[in-house]
Protein backbone atom coordinates (compact mmCIF):
# COMPACT_ATOMS: atom_id res chain seq x y z
CA UNK A 1 0.00 0.00 0.00
CA UNK A 2 3.20 2.05 -0.24
CA UNK A 3 3.35 2.36 -4.11
CA UNK A 4 6.63 0.76 -4.21
CA UNK A 5 7.29 -2.62 -5.46
CA UNK A 6 9.66 -3.48 -2.71
CA UNK A 7 10.12 -4.84 0.69
CA UNK A 8 9.65 -2.68 3.80
CA UNK A 9 11.47 -4.46 6.72
CA UNK A 10 9.62 -2.43 9.52
CA UNK A 11 6.59 -0.61 10.29
CA UNK A 12 5.36 1.82 7.85
CA UNK A 13 1.90 3.95 8.02
CA UNK A 14 0.15 3.80 4.55
CA UNK A 15 0.22 7.42 3.79
CA UNK A 16 -3.30 7.19 1.33
CA UNK A 17 -4.96 6.25 4.18
CA UNK A 18 -3.60 9.12 6.58
CA UNK A 19 -6.79 11.10 6.72
CA UNK A 20 -9.36 7.94 7.52
CA UNK A 21 -9.36 5.87 10.86
CA UNK A 22 -9.03 2.47 10.09
CA UNK A 23 -11.49 0.35 11.70
CA UNK A 24 -10.67 -3.57 10.77
CA UNK A 25 -8.17 -4.90 8.29
CA UNK A 26 -7.67 -8.35 6.99
CA UNK A 27 -4.67 -9.47 4.54
CA UNK A 28 -4.93 -12.23 2.14
CA UNK A 29 -2.12 -14.33 -0.36
CA UNK A 30 -1.85 -11.37 -2.74
CA UNK A 31 -4.18 -8.24 -1.33
CA UNK A 32 -5.24 -6.57 1.41
CA UNK A 33 -8.47 -4.44 2.52
CA UNK A 34 -9.09 -2.02 4.96
CA UNK A 35 -12.52 -0.63 6.32
CA UNK A 36 -12.82 2.55 8.03
CA UNK A 37 -14.66 3.95 10.67
CA UNK A 38 -17.30 5.84 8.28
CA UNK A 39 -17.82 2.18 6.65
CA UNK A 40 -15.90 2.44 3.21
CA UNK A 41 -14.25 -0.44 2.02
CA UNK A 42 -10.47 -0.10 0.51
CA UNK A 43 -8.70 -2.31 -1.58
CA UNK A 44 -5.14 -3.53 -2.74
CA UNK A 45 -2.35 -5.37 -4.15
CA UNK A 46 -2.64 -7.80 -6.75
CA UNK A 47 -5.28 -7.90 -8.62
CA UNK A 48 -3.78 -10.12 -11.65
CA UNK A 49 -3.37 -13.12 -9.32
CA UNK A 50 -7.04 -13.82 -9.20
CA UNK A 51 -10.33 -12.51 -11.09
CA UNK A 52 -11.91 -9.62 -9.53
CA UNK A 53 -9.75 -10.01 -6.37
CA UNK A 54 -9.78 -6.20 -5.15
CA UNK A 55 -13.35 -5.64 -6.51
CA UNK A 56 -12.85 -2.86 -8.61
CA UNK A 57 -14.27 -4.45 -11.81
CA UNK A 58 -11.26 -5.49 -13.29
CA UNK A 59 -8.11 -7.29 -12.73
CA UNK A 60 -5.55 -4.61 -12.56
CA UNK A 61 -3.61 -4.72 -9.85
CA UNK A 62 -3.25 -1.39 -7.49
CA UNK A 63 0.18 -0.66 -5.06
CA UNK A 64 -1.74 2.11 -3.30
CA UNK A 65 -5.28 1.89 -1.60
CA UNK A 66 -8.41 2.49 -3.63
CA UNK A 67 -11.99 2.57 -2.53
CA UNK A 68 -14.16 -0.16 -3.35
CA UNK A 69 -17.52 1.61 -4.70
CA UNK A 70 -19.55 0.15 -7.27
CA UNK A 71 -22.40 -1.55 -5.66
CA UNK A 72 -20.86 -0.27 -2.33
CA UNK A 73 -21.96 3.12 -3.44
CA UNK A 74 -24.14 4.46 -0.10
CA UNK A 75 -23.34 1.10 1.57
CA UNK A 76 -21.51 0.99 5.26
CA UNK A 77 -19.02 -1.91 5.45
CA UNK A 78 -18.34 -3.11 8.99
CA UNK A 79 -15.89 -6.76 8.41
CA UNK A 80 -14.25 -7.96 5.59
CA UNK A 81 -12.10 -11.16 5.01
CA UNK A 82 -9.25 -12.22 2.82
CA UNK A 83 -8.81 -15.46 1.17
CA UNK A 84 -6.23 -16.12 -1.19
CA UNK A 85 -9.15 -15.95 -4.23
CA UNK A 86 -11.47 -14.03 -2.86
CA UNK A 87 -12.97 -11.62 -0.31
CA UNK A 88 -16.30 -11.54 1.83
CA UNK A 89 -17.43 -8.57 3.62
CA UNK A 90 -20.62 -7.59 5.88
CA UNK A 91 -22.53 -4.41 5.93
CA UNK A 92 -23.96 -2.68 9.06
CA UNK A 93 -26.92 -4.13 8.26
CA UNK A 94 -26.11 -7.77 8.32
CA UNK A 95 -25.92 -7.84 4.60
CA UNK A 96 -23.25 -10.53 3.21
CA UNK A 97 -21.48 -9.58 -0.35
CA UNK A 98 -18.37 -11.82 -2.09
CA UNK A 99 -16.14 -11.40 -4.75
CA UNK A 100 -13.44 -12.63 -6.46
CA UNK A 101 -12.67 -15.98 -8.02
CA UNK A 102 -15.44 -18.10 -7.81
CA UNK A 103 -14.15 -21.75 -8.48
CA UNK A 104 -16.15 -24.40 -6.06
CA UNK A 105 -18.92 -22.02 -5.85
CA UNK A 106 -16.73 -20.07 -2.86
CA UNK A 107 -18.47 -16.88 -3.53
CA UNK A 108 -22.15 -18.53 -2.69
CA UNK A 109 -23.82 -17.66 -5.61
CA UNK A 110 -25.26 -21.11 -6.88
CA UNK A 111 -22.04 -20.94 -9.24
CA UNK A 112 -18.81 -21.07 -10.01
CA UNK A 113 -18.40 -17.87 -11.68
CA UNK A 114 -16.18 -15.09 -10.51
CA UNK A 115 -17.00 -11.76 -9.99
CA UNK A 116 -15.08 -8.56 -10.26
CA UNK A 117 -17.60 -6.35 -8.45
CA UNK A 118 -18.75 -7.01 -4.79
CA UNK A 119 -21.98 -8.83 -4.64
CA UNK A 120 -24.80 -9.75 -2.48
CA UNK A 121 -25.44 -13.46 -1.49
CA UNK A 122 -28.88 -14.25 -2.30
CA UNK A 123 -29.50 -16.94 -0.29
CA UNK A 124 -28.90 -14.91 2.94
CA UNK A 125 -31.00 -11.74 1.80
CA UNK A 126 -33.05 -10.57 5.37
CA UNK A 127 -30.90 -13.07 7.19
CA UNK A 128 -27.96 -11.03 9.38
CA UNK A 129 -24.66 -11.98 9.16
CA UNK A 130 -22.89 -11.70 12.09
CA UNK A 131 -19.38 -13.03 11.09
CA UNK A 132 -17.64 -14.66 7.95
CA UNK A 133 -14.54 -16.15 7.37
CA UNK A 134 -12.77 -17.02 3.99
CA UNK A 135 -10.75 -19.99 3.57
CA UNK A 136 -8.91 -21.35 0.44
CA UNK A 137 -11.60 -22.43 -1.19
CA UNK A 138 -14.34 -22.44 1.00
CA UNK A 139 -16.19 -19.92 3.26
CA UNK A 140 -17.93 -19.83 6.29
CA UNK A 141 -20.40 -17.45 8.00
CA UNK A 142 -22.41 -17.12 11.31
CA UNK A 143 -26.16 -16.15 10.18
CA UNK A 144 -29.05 -14.77 13.23
CA UNK A 145 -31.68 -16.77 12.48
CA UNK A 146 -35.10 -17.17 14.88
CA UNK A 147 -35.98 -19.93 16.69
CA UNK A 148 -38.86 -21.17 18.89
CA UNK A 149 -37.91 -22.18 22.34
CA UNK A 150 -40.15 -24.13 23.86
CA UNK A 151 -42.74 -23.81 21.64
CA UNK A 152 -42.99 -20.09 22.89
CA UNK A 153 -40.40 -17.22 22.90
CA UNK A 154 -38.89 -16.57 19.28
CA UNK A 155 -35.79 -15.75 19.53
CA UNK A 156 -32.28 -15.04 17.15
CA UNK A 157 -29.25 -17.50 17.56
CA UNK A 158 -26.15 -17.76 15.10
CA UNK A 159 -26.29 -20.89 12.59
CA UNK A 160 -23.52 -22.13 11.08
CA UNK A 161 -23.32 -21.79 7.30
CA UNK A 162 -20.34 -23.29 4.25
CA UNK A 163 -20.05 -23.46 1.33
CA UNK A 164 -17.16 -24.35 -1.61
CA UNK A 165 -14.94 -27.21 -1.21
CA UNK A 166 -15.96 -29.67 0.57
CA UNK A 167 -12.74 -31.76 0.12
CA UNK A 168 -11.65 -33.16 3.38
CA UNK A 169 -14.77 -32.31 4.89
CA UNK A 170 -13.94 -28.60 6.07
CA UNK A 171 -17.53 -28.14 5.11
CA UNK A 172 -18.63 -29.93 8.23
CA UNK A 173 -21.48 -31.71 6.31
CA UNK A 174 -20.43 -35.10 6.70
CA UNK A 175 -19.54 -35.73 2.98
CA UNK A 176 -16.65 -34.10 0.75
CA UNK A 177 -19.04 -32.69 -1.89
CA UNK A 178 -18.99 -28.85 -3.02
CA UNK A 179 -21.57 -26.36 -2.10
CA UNK A 180 -22.45 -23.51 -4.54
CA UNK A 181 -24.57 -21.89 -2.30
CA UNK A 182 -24.46 -21.32 1.69
CA UNK A 183 -25.98 -24.48 3.88
CA UNK A 184 -26.30 -24.93 7.14
CA UNK A 185 -24.37 -27.13 9.24
CA UNK A 186 -27.32 -29.34 10.38
CA UNK A 187 -25.25 -31.73 13.06
CA UNK A 188 -24.70 -28.15 14.59
CA UNK A 189 -28.36 -26.70 14.61
CA UNK A 190 -29.28 -26.40 18.73
CA UNK A 191 -26.01 -24.38 18.61
CA UNK A 192 -25.21 -20.71 18.97
CA UNK A 193 -22.62 -19.27 17.39
CA UNK A 194 -21.11 -16.24 17.63
CA UNK A 195 -17.46 -16.23 15.82
CA UNK A 196 -15.92 -18.51 12.54
CA UNK A 197 -12.12 -19.36 11.31
CA UNK A 198 -11.08 -20.60 8.24
CA UNK A 199 -7.84 -22.58 7.64
CA UNK A 200 -6.69 -24.08 4.16
CA UNK A 201 -7.92 -27.26 4.91
CA UNK A 202 -10.07 -26.90 8.12
CA UNK A 203 -13.14 -25.10 9.98
CA UNK A 204 -12.85 -23.73 13.49
CA UNK A 205 -16.60 -21.81 15.30
CA UNK A 206 -17.00 -20.76 18.75
CA UNK A 207 -20.36 -20.91 20.63
CA UNK A 208 -21.22 -17.93 22.72
CA UNK A 209 -21.29 -20.35 25.53
CA UNK A 210 -17.83 -20.82 24.67
CA UNK A 211 -17.30 -24.29 22.89
CA UNK A 212 -14.85 -24.50 20.16
CA UNK A 213 -15.70 -27.00 17.38
CA UNK A 214 -13.77 -27.68 14.42
CA UNK A 215 -14.16 -29.65 10.59
CA UNK A 216 -11.91 -30.44 8.34
CA UNK A 217 -8.19 -32.92 8.15
CA UNK A 218 -6.72 -34.10 11.06
CA UNK A 219 -3.56 -34.76 9.67
CA UNK A 220 -1.83 -32.75 11.69
CA UNK A 221 -3.61 -32.84 14.69
CA UNK A 222 -4.78 -29.41 13.69
CA UNK A 223 -8.46 -30.10 14.90
CA UNK A 224 -7.82 -30.38 18.47
CA UNK A 225 -9.42 -33.88 18.79
CA UNK A 226 -7.29 -36.85 18.65
CA UNK A 227 -10.32 -39.53 17.23
CA UNK A 228 -11.89 -36.94 14.93
CA UNK A 229 -12.49 -37.96 11.80
CA UNK A 230 -13.11 -34.53 10.00
CA UNK A 231 -15.95 -35.21 8.10
CA UNK A 232 -18.33 -33.76 11.02
CA UNK A 233 -17.68 -30.80 13.65
CA UNK A 234 -16.37 -32.43 17.00
CA UNK A 235 -15.92 -30.73 19.98
CA UNK A 236 -12.94 -29.60 21.62
CA UNK A 237 -12.63 -31.18 25.10
CA UNK A 238 -9.22 -31.67 26.69
CA UNK A 239 -7.96 -28.88 28.07
CA UNK A 240 -10.49 -26.90 26.79
CA UNK A 241 -13.30 -28.82 28.54
CA UNK A 242 -13.82 -26.90 31.33
CA UNK A 243 -13.03 -23.70 29.86
CA UNK A 244 -14.86 -20.70 28.21
CA UNK A 245 -12.96 -19.58 25.24
CA UNK A 246 -13.69 -15.73 24.59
Amino acid sequence: GHGLHSDVPYPQRVEALANNTVDFVACGEYHTCAVTLSGDLYTWGGGKHSSGLLGHGNDLSHWMPRKVSGPLEGVRVSLVSCGPWHTALITSAGQLFTFGDGTFGVLGHGDRKSISTPKEVESLKGLRTIAVSCGLWHTTAVVEVMVVYCGINNCSSGKLFTWGDGDKGRLGHGDKLQKLVPTCISALIDYNFQQVACGHSLTVALTTTGQVFTMGSPVYGQLGCPNASGTLPALVEGKLLEAVVE
